[in-house]
């Protein structure tokens, strides 16, 4: 008999290495990290299966702040969705709604998240629609000179104040984007910035960049991802970010980098789809709203607040 019901705090790191055996490859670290940097961590928002008083899987429930017509809601997410007995399909299935039928208790009716079941009979009872986010390769040709009036440097704590000030500022008009808490900040976002650089003018930092994470592609070389990027004054400083980025960090000089946004005076290599997200709508017919569909899609734009 399969048991449905909630990871208790001994079983948290069994639950990891659950994790990290059923997806092959994937760093336990990879599963651990990212739950302990959500602002508010918590132990029901991890729905294992048990069976014969062994967990062979289960489910990890997230939340992230959206802005959607000038409000702030929250948008859930279900991630780590996974069962040591590939066969199980039905538990798959399960799993998810018991997921849904969580949010749902918390009034949440939008979810995001990764899923390669086909259940027609479970989501034909549910909105479901699928965005993509798509990527350009750049290969960087040169690292770049230094000026004297404006600077790359590595990331300081000392500037994240004014990183906070740019991505609020840029986003105070915009709708679609994650709304980030000082907790947020802290917790989620500031680990993400260990590998990040900042363009100045004098004190003032006018832009700044992450890294995302290194992959190789089909041949094997090593190539980057562009987590995040933004700047202030309407200057194209992209170029020299990047660049700054491959000095200070010993780079390769092949980078990714989502498609609406352009690296001018590079090559572009290839141009390529990473990934496909579900967004599911739990709540009734007549509150459903494409707007924030959209707004979805635009949160999901970047790497560091991803689900």
């Amino acid at each position: 008999m399969i048991v449905y019901r909630n990871v208790e705090s001994k079983e948290l790191d069994l639950w990891f290495e659950i994790c990290e055996k059923n997806f092959g490859s994937v760093p336990k670290k990879y599963f651990s990290h990212p739950y302990y940097e959500e602002e508010k961590a918590d132990l029901k928002d991890i729905i294992i299966a048990e069976e014969d008083g062994k967990i062979i899987g289960g489910v990890r429930v997230v939340y992230r702040q959206i802005k959607i017509n000038e409000e702030t809601m929250v948008i859930g997410g279900v991630t780590d969705i996974n069962v040591t007995a590939r066969c199980y399909f039905y538990v798959f299935v399960e799993l998810l709604q018991k997921a849904f039928e969580y949010l749902r208790s918390q009034k949440i009716y939008y979810v995001l998240g990764f899923t390669a079941i086909n259940a027609y009979y479970f989501y034909q009872k549910l909105h479901t629609f699928e965005i993509e986010k798509r990527y350009n390769m750049f290969e960087i040709q040169g690292t770049g000179q230094d000026n004297a009036k404006s600077k790359i440097e590595r990331f300081h704590v000392q500037d994240l104040q004014q990183i906070i000030h740019i991505y609020n500022k840029i986003h105070s008009k915009e709708e679609g984007y994650i709304v980030r808490t000082p907790t947020y900040w802290d917790k989620f976002v500031i680990p993400k910035l260990k590998y990040a650089c900042v363009y100045k003018k004098g004190n003032t930092v006018l832009g700044y960049i992450t890294l995302n994470g290194m992959l190789r592609d089909e041949k094997n070389d090593w190539y980057w991802n562009i987590g995040e990027y933004y700047e202030m004054g309407g200057g194209d400083i992209l170029n020299d970010l990047v660049r700054g980025m491959i000095k200070e960090y010993h780079l390769p000089n092949r980078v990714r980098i989502p498609n609406t946004i352009e690296l001018a005076a590079v090559k572009i290599k290839t141009d390529i789809c990473d990934k496909r997200m579900k967004v599911w709508y739990l709540g009734e017919e007549s509150q459903f709203n494409m707007d924030i569909i959209e707004g979805i899609q635009k949160a999901y734009f970047w790497g560091i607040d991803e689900f």
